[in-house]
């Protein structure tokens, strides 16, 4: 992404929320039909916050993520297919395997990390930031967590010791209201993490985490500051989580519980999905025509059945190499 906003950055900004629903949704279809072991949680609804903030992010920049990786990590520009294979835990995979739907990562991306223990990435990117910050090589780092993550005691450690080190790093809080299926309104007496922040002594802003170009826009200032000023900041990104926590049968098993009021939540896949509401944006503002918009749909769609043959033609692991990078060898 350039800095300035151009139709080529707006175009962009689009299609890569696009080609994240088309590899969420392919990944729905195969857990479904089992075809995927170990979980897989979809990143649908929330798009706008990984490309919004990833794009305002350079290539070595550090992100570290959690149990719902895929989106960041694409937005992040990591091959899909090898992705892919790791969701299928095949050789080819970004982690040959081993690490599968909720252990992404490439360090050629400057993904280190995504792990399944909530709130453990947090401290995390408070490393990686003072890596930076010790090293002077102009890096910083990002985390993205949830609201169920943000209530563990690391946040209250990671945002202390980020702003007590003056740290380059941010804190991405994606806000959509549910901790699996509990309503974190329920559970927190506190749900302005800003004002958190801000008793921290960092900066902090609200955001709306379906309008990618205010995420966008947003990102550029506050990843200025942390490079320029090695300073740390929060941004709260309210959002909507239109899939289930996790995929699969789990996902027909929580649906059942009726949670959440599935009438309201239809209504909103259909006037607060991120993709629509920037599509629509384009459209009339004259940047982007119906043929382009059916051309990059179709590119996604492409690309997604392209990494989904490559997984399923990679090879299974040897079982010779299962504790390879796991124990130092000596």
């Amino acid at each position: 992404m350039t800095s300035d906003n151009s139709n080529n950055d707006s175009i962009s900004l689009l299609y890569r929320m696009i080609l994240i629903r088309e590899f969420e949704n392919a990944v729905s279809k195969y857990k479904l039909n089992k075809m995927i072991y170990g979980s897989a949680h979809c990143y649908n609804g929330e798009e706008a916050i990984a490309v919004g903030i990833c794009s305002a992010l350079k290539k070595k920049d550090y992100i570290i993520s959690n149990h719902r990786p895929h989106g960041h990590a694409i937005a992040k520009g990591i091959e899909i297919k090898y992705m892919m294979a790791e969701i299928f835990g095949k050789e080819g995979g970004t982690n040959r395997g081993k690490g599968g739907s909720m252990h992404v990562n490439d360090a050629s991306i400057g993904m280190i990390a995504s792990t399944g223990i909530v709130g453990s990435g947090i401290p995390v990117a408070c490393g990686a930031a003072f890596s930076a910050k010790y090293k002077k090589d102009g890096k910083i780092a990002c985390v993205f967590f949830g609201d169920g993550a943000a209530n563990e005691g690391t946040l209250h450690e990671s945002l202390n010791l980020a702003a007590k080190w003056q740290l380059p790093l941010i804190f991405v809080l994606e806000d959509n209201g549910l901790a699996v299926t509990t309503n974190t309104r329920n559970t927190s007496a506190c749900n302005d993490y800003v004002a958190m922040a801000k008793a921290y002594g960092m900066a902090g802003y609200h955001v709306d985490g379906q309008d990618v170009e205010q995420i966008y826009t947003l990102a550029k200032s506050v990843v200025k500051i942390a490079r320029n000023n090695g300073t740390p900041s929060l941004i709260q990104a309210h959002t909507i989580r239109f899939n289930e926590h996790a995929e699969g049968g789990y996902y027909l098993k929580m649906r059942d519980k009726k949670y959440r009021d599935y009438r309201t939540l239809e209504n909103e896949k259909e006037i607060r999905c991120p993709i629509e509401l920037y599509k629509n944006k384009l459209l009339e503002s004259g940047k982007l025509t119906q043929e382009i918009n059916k051309k990059l749909f179709l590119k996604a769609e492409e690309e997604v059945k392209h990494c989904i043959e490559f997984a399923l033609d990679s090879p299974d692991p040897e079982k010779s190499i299962a504790y390879r990078n796991v124990f130092v060898e000596v």
